[in-house]
């Protein structure tokens, strides 16, 4: 038995031996783009500014994608985005979300615009840490009523940005931001920069301190603006700790210190009536420079 096993262990050693003498086929290279994140690939193009889109990913890990498809956008693993459908038979559109791509003309102005407005605002630290995966370009993201006719025939309502689990999706990508005027970047840079902060806010990365929830008591009956006001709260939607905190990056993000302080903005002692909207600005601001590196003022104020 003894001889047995051992001449099967030379003989096993044989072909081990015999096998690994058997030269392998040279590796070649594929020309095809290497696949990340799933089915999107880098570059989509060959325009110039596919090559600022590749070095921005290997950077900060981060796709900027302006060829993507629908699921991408309306589908992730905890919801379902209700998305605008027309039927031609019927010449019915339903209510949902619709959104255009970026026209690829406009995609250079785009992301000039995205880090003059957004990017600049956050250490290159920050954003290689809480950057979505993706990052898609429209032209347009729209929420539009039901109705007879095209989806264009409809009421609808522009948005500047919207989120999903691993992505942001950001307008801009159309001839019309050749005409973009002062004013409308503005909007553009406070609703961006809130979608963003507010998906950090959702996931838990920005939690308020116990230097802000004490200024409010939230269990405190409010019947009136007055009482409102005078207990910190701006949202009579977000009156709970975590949404009001939101509420307040909101605040800070689309508005400037003038504008707060002029007749009629939350931080005119007819509104503050009590001072505690700008304590609680204060801590806000305050906790975004030491923990982030971010001035949520700054960024409100710069037109």
């Amino acid at each position: 038995m003894i001889r047995f096993n051992v001449g099967v262990i030379l003989f096993l050693l044989c072909v081990i031996t015999a096998g690994c003498d058997k030269k392998e086929d040279a590796l070649v290279a594929t020309e095809a783009p290497e696949a990340v994140y799933g089915d999107h690939t880098l570059p989509q193009g060959d325009h110039d500014y596919d090559d600022n889109i590749v070095d921005f990913y290997k950077k900060y890990n981060t796709l900027i994608l302006y060829k993507f498809e629908d699921k991408d956008i309306f589908w992730d693993v905890s919801r379902a985005i209700n998305q605008c459908k027309y039927d031609p038979v019927t010449n019915k559109t339903t209510s949902g979300y619709m959104y255009t791509r970026a026209d690829e003309a406009y995609i250079s102005q785009q992301l000039d615009l995205l880090h003059e407005k957004f990017f600049k605002y956050f250490s290159d630290d920050f954003l290689k840490q809480y950057l979505p995966r993706k990052i898609f370009l429209m032209d347009k993201y729209l929420l539009v009523s039901a109705g007879t006719g095209t989806p264009d025939k409809q009421t609808s309502t522009k948005y500047a940005a919207t989120a999903g689990i691993d992505y942001l999706g950001v307008t801009g990508g159309g001839k019309e931001i050749l005409t973009m005027t002062a004013a409308e970047k503005y909007t553009f840079k406070g609703a961006i920069v809130n979608f963003f902060l507010q998906r950090l806010i959702s996931k838990g990365v920005m939690v308020p301190p116990a230097a802000f929830t004490d200024l409010t008591n939230y269990s405190l009956s409010m019947p009136t603006w007055e009482l409102t006001y005078g207990n910190g709260i701006i949202d009579w939607d977000r009156r709970q700790p975590l949404t009001d905190w939101a509420a307040y990056v909101e605040l800070l993000v689309k508005n400037t210190d003038a504008k707060l302080n002029a007749t009629g903005g939350f931080l005119n002692p007819a509104i503050d009536n009590k001072g505690t909207i700008r304590k609680k600005c204060n801590v806000v601001i305050n906790h975004f420079k030491t923990q982030f590196n971010i001035d949520l003022q700054a960024i409100g104020n710069e037109l």
